[in-house]
């Protein structure tokens, strides 16, 4: 065999490659060099947001493909799954094209059950909802002008309002609590006026140091208005209207000037059927039809026997969908989402509707399981999608047969709808097509465009994290720029300085980069806090949310401010005079933020005081009978009873109490349940502790053996109304379930009477469980909590929600706040700046349960790093679980090198996962680190932070030349 003639191999390759090159056409290489200009260019753009001081940590993903040959022109985390808010009104916008006809309508009946004597309608007036999202006052009028046309003249019966249409769940999933009462969260409900909103007007014109005048329109007599304003001198106005959660009651607040003009608020309502049914009333009082004394408005059906005297179509689904496209438009979405439900599976709820919606991106967008919404507007704070998802369903609806009425709603740029102030006077001014997203911490852009060639463009910009909103919208509007541009682009220097390799990356990048998580933003920081040196990094300046590694800066801020020494404290007075073993007067329970603060058994978790003591030592003082209220002063808070931004269906789930400064058992009952014996008999069930406080229906029964469990436990919200329902399998093994009450000052001077009373201690029939200042000067009795350090270990190891929010309200109280969250905010925030982080973050509760919290890696870290600096530094890092040992890691990392190592805080909710904390090298370093992940992966986040976590302990440095 001859030898290889190396030379002449290399001159044959040589050869072929100039034949490849030359083969390759010139467009293909130019077309090549173009989107490689746009991704410099669009990167470029990205990189300024990102100087900005104020936009430091912002979160941007973006993807452009082409809509004429398909092919991606550029991407910045296109896979990576983040929050679409208002850009999800595209998919529900897409899916009702494709279910529905554009001149489809649903119609709202009006019928009257009963008959007609002499002008009196001896029966029931009925209104059943369709489902439309457009009725207005006026419709309303249009129905009563048709029962007068039928000859109803007076009404001797109710007014039926059905809205059955749709399900009961009025918000939509996870949305905040407290936004409830604005318009854009205003509740659904297949019967509705004036898309569920009321005008509250204020005026102070003549009333100096009185109440302003306050009128709700329409419907007044629906509302209860609790009025706390005061007119003053002068033209300013500041001046606060709320609503009562789950209720109609409006609390007006603040101050007005005598010569501000009438000041008009738009909020939505509570009840929709219900508010149906009264601006119905008023218009037929208006109308000239009476109306008996005892009508009412009450929820029903149509009769078969009911006659209809109406009929009212919605307007066509064309216009409902320039709605949704055009505008930023939640209600009218939520309302679409919905009626996709009742019309294509004839359930009228969000859950089936998104099943509509899903069901559409599977077949025509080809999303895959990474594209998670939670519902149909996007104000959902859970649901997250990628870039690449958004141009694919720009993509799909290009090959729609309703591609044109798609496109064409879409706002344009410099010219209508959304965009008509944007983009002037630029290469995108006409050419742009597309939906701005423009929410708190939350943008984006996604659309189309004709480029400079004439090529047509779909693009996604997608922003998390936006703190700067200018800044944002600035760069949202150079990105339409550019892609109208294309490919006429000028150079783009990359100044971009080259990744720094860090000592841990050759272990942790493969982890992270992993196919099975592209769907999640990683950001990690590691940081040797014996060499003060960052050992790996990635993305550790973007802000995540973090969960419950919010609670990392409530516990330590609290140690560095209150001192380890720090006890909460509650006092028991007894305010009045005492004779021969009676109080006249009354028993006066006041509340300084205790956590531990229970009854004994098994919802006691610390060493605290309990209700118990409480009245032993009353017993043992001589107290036999109180002729008094029982009055409860949880004044040392002022905040309301949950976060800001917590949310609304959550308020029944164990680890969202309220928060109070007087609570025992943190704000919860608890039953613990067994099957009966068979199949068919009453579950076995207890509750701790036995109260009246709270209402209990039970409707559940054993099972057979191995059938599946569907025990439910709800309670009713803004009520104690608490409901069991289902089926236990007989061979169920037990468990017990923890519900939060209402009021849970209220409910620990039940509590404290209830047993009172089962110790012989006797009341005064009219004794009242009432809230109340306690008196000033010394208490009688006072009862301290454990020490802080004890406090926060708890809190850090099982993760207590309640307890870090009380601690934060203390820290604001303790601070010479006002006992507010915010207060304690504030105290936080003064101790972070202290700590070193002098870039943006956000922090809203002390526990994690907000998703408005923004946190990033490198500022979890710095915490971190500077506790170790701190006289309470054993306190905080004691209180962190132990991998493999205790508290939220106990099962986690056994049998690895962090097994008994590892200290981290971990921290969980949708499409959040973080983990933060200490560990020690096998070389003996020891090191701060912070993993956030957010974002959606059908793979175990956990699973991953572990391996991170036995990488980190098993770590060792590869020494070289005469390092020791």
């Amino acid at each position: 065999m001859k030898p290889i003639n190396l030379r002449r191999v290399a001159w044959f390759c040589l050869f072929l490659l100039i034949v490849l090159s030359l083969t390759i056409p010139t467009s293909v290489t130019a077309e090549t060099d173009q989107d490689q200009r746009l991704q410099q260019h669009l990167d470029a753009t990205v990189d300024k947001l990102l100087a900005e001081s104020d936009a430091a940590g912002t979160v941007v993903g973006y993807h452009v493909i082409s809509l004429d040959d398909g092919r991606q022109l550029a991407g910045m985390r296109e896979a990576v799954t983040l929050l679409p808010h208002g850009a999800m009104q595209l998919w529900t916008a897409a899916a009702a094209l494709d279910a529905w006809s554009l001149d489809k309508t649903f119609t709202t009946r009006v019928y009257f059950d009963g008959n007609i004597d002499g002008g009196k309608l001896q029966g029931d007036v009925i209104l059943e909802g369709g489902g439309d999202p457009f009725l207005e006052t006026e419709d309303f009028h249009a129905f009563a002008r048709a029962l007068k046309q039928a000859g109803v003249r007076h009404i001797n019966g109710d007014i039926v309002v059905d809205g059955s249409r749709f399900d009961n769940r009025t918000l939509g999933t996870s949305w905040m609590w407290d936004r409830e009462a604005e318009p854009s969260h205003a509740p659904i409900g297949a019967l509705s006026v004036n898309a569920n909103t009321v005008q509250v007007t204020v005026e102070g014109k003549g009333r100096i140091g009185k109440t302003p005048q306050v009128t709700v329109t329409p419907a007044s007599s629906a509302f209860e208005v609790i009025n706390q304003a005061k007119v003053v001198p002068g033209d300013n106005a500041n001046i606060q209207v709320e609503r009562k959660r789950a209720s109609d009651t409006f609390v007006v607040s603040g101050t007005i000037g005598v010569n501000h003009p009438a000041l008009n608020e738009k909020r939505a309502v509570g009840n929709p059927a219900g508010y149906s049914g009264a601006v119905l009333i008023e218009a037929l009082t208006r109308e000239g039809i009476r109306l008996d004394r005892r009508t009412k408005v009450q929820e029903g059906a149509k009769t078969e026997s009911a006659r209809e005297v109406m009929r009212h179509p919605s307007p066509p689904v064309k216009e409902w969908v320039d709605t949704l496209l055009q505008e930023r438009s939640p209600w009218v979405t939520e309302m679409t989402l919905k009626q996709l439900g009742a019309e294509q599976t004839g359930t009228g709820s969000a859950a089936r509707g998104l099943e509509v919606v899903r069901a559409f991106a599977r077949e025509q967008a080809k999303v895959n399981e990474n594209w998670q919404p939670r519902d149909g507007s996007g104000n959902s704070r859970m649901g997250v999608m990628s870039s690449q998802q958004m141009t694919a369903l720009l993509q799909a609806m290009d090959q729609h047969p309703l591609r044109e009425d798609f496109f064409a709603r879409l706002p344009v740029a410099g010219e209508d709808g959304l965009l008509q102030d944007r983009m002037n006077g630029t290469a995108a001014e006409g050419k742009v097509r597309a939906y701005p997203v423009d929410e708190d911490e939350i943008g984006g852009l996604t659309g189309v465009v004709e480029s400079q060639s004439g090529e047509r463009l779909a693009f996604s910009l997608m922003v998390n994290a936006g703190l700067e909103r200018q800044a944002v919208e600035e760069m949202e509007d150079a990105f339409g720029v550019a892609l109208a541009s294309y490919p006429e682009l000028p150079a783009t220097v990359d100044d971009k300085a080259k990744s720094q390799a860090y000592p841990m990356a050759e272990v942790l990048d493969p982890l992270l980069d992993q196919d099975e998580y592209d769907g999640i933003l990683h950001g990690v920081m590691v940081k040797s806090l014996d060499r003060d040196e960052v050992m790996y990094d990635r993305h550790s300046q973007s802000l995540l949310t973090p969960a419950s590694n919010t609670k990392l800066f409530t516990s330590a801020a609290a140690l560095a401010a209150l001192g380890e020494d720090y006890r909460f404290q509650t006092d028991l007075y007894l305010d009045g005079k005492i004779s021969d073993g009676v109080l006249t007067g009354d028993l006066v329970l006041r509340g300084g933020g205790d956590p531990s603060l229970a009854t004994k058994g098994n919802l006691q978790v610390q060493d605290g005081p309990t209700l118990d003591a409480m009245v032993e030592e009353l017993k043992q003082s001589g107290i036999r009978r109180v002729n008094g209220d029982i009055r409860v002063d949880d004044t040392f808070f002022t905040g309301p009873e949950y976060g800001k931004g917590w949310a609304w269906d959550n308020e029944d789930a164990y680890y969202q109490s309220q928060i109070s400064a007087l609570s025992i058992n943190r704000g919860t009952v608890r039953f613990d349940y067994l099957p009966g014996e068979k199949a068919g008999d009453p579950i076995q069930l207890e509750m701790t502790p036995e109260t009246d406080y709270v209402d209990v229906e039970v409707d559940v029964v054993t099972g057979e053996a191995g059938s599946a469990n569907t025990l439910k436990i709800e309670r009713e919200r803004g009520t104690n109304r608490i409901r069991l329902s289902g089926h236990l399998p007989a061979d169920f093994t037990g468990d017990y379930t923890r519900v939060p009450v209402e009021e849970p000052a209220r409910y620990t001077g039940t509590v404290l009477k209830e047993m009172l009373e089962e110790e012989g201690v006797h009341f005064h029939p009219q004794t009242r469980v009432k809230k109340g200042k306690a008196p000033t000067g010394d208490a009688d009795f006072t009862y301290f909590s454990p020490t802080l350090p004890e406090v926060v270990s708890y809190l850090n190891k099982v993760s207590d929600n309640v307890y870090a929010e009380m601690i934060l309200q203390t820290l604001g109280r303790e601070s010479g706040g006002d006992g507010s969250a915010r207060a304690g905010e504030k105290e936080v925030e003064k101790w972070i700046q202290a700590w070193g982080i002098d870039t943006p973050f956000r922090l809203w509760d002390g526990s994690g349960l907000t998703r408005y919290n923004l946190i990033s890696p490198e500022q979890l870290v710095t915490l971190l790093a500077a506790q170790t600096q701190e006289e309470h530094f054993a306190a905080f890092e004691q209180s962190l679980p132990l991998a493999g040992v205790d508290g939220t890691l106990r099962t986690r990392m056994r049998g690895t090198p962090a097994e008994g190592n590892l200290r981290g805080k971990t921290g969980s909710l949708t499409h959040v996962s973080t983990l933060a904390g200490y560990v020690t090298t096998e070389d003996g370093e020891r090191l701060a680190y912070a993993i956030m992940m957010n974002g959606y992966t059908p793979e175990s986040e956990q699973a991953l932070q572990n391996r991170i976590g036995a990488e980190m302990a098993g770590f060792q440095r590869q020494w070289g030349g005469d390092e020791q």
